[in-house]
């Protein structure tokens, strides 16, 4: 199975751009975990990277760049 939680994933990477993508960026900022959004459970593993585009970043509030 593809756990994102699984100890067998090394690394978790999840790619975004354009502002049609902005309302899923903020939901998965600064919403809760959970199993109704997948996208949320790479919070949970250890060595996640997120990178998006500023047009994704829009509704969100500050984000930390290069982090």
């Amino acid at each position: 199975s593809s756990d994102v939680c699984s100890s067998d994933l090394r690394a978790v990477f999840l790619l975004a751009q354009g502002n049609k993508k902005a309302g899923v960026i903020k939901q998965l900022v600064e919403g809760e975990t959970g199993p109704s959004f997948p996208a949320s459970m790479m919070k949970l593993h250890s060595n996640s990277h997120l990178f998006i585009d500023s047009e994704a970043a829009s509704a969100c509030g500050t984000l930390k760049k290069g982090a």
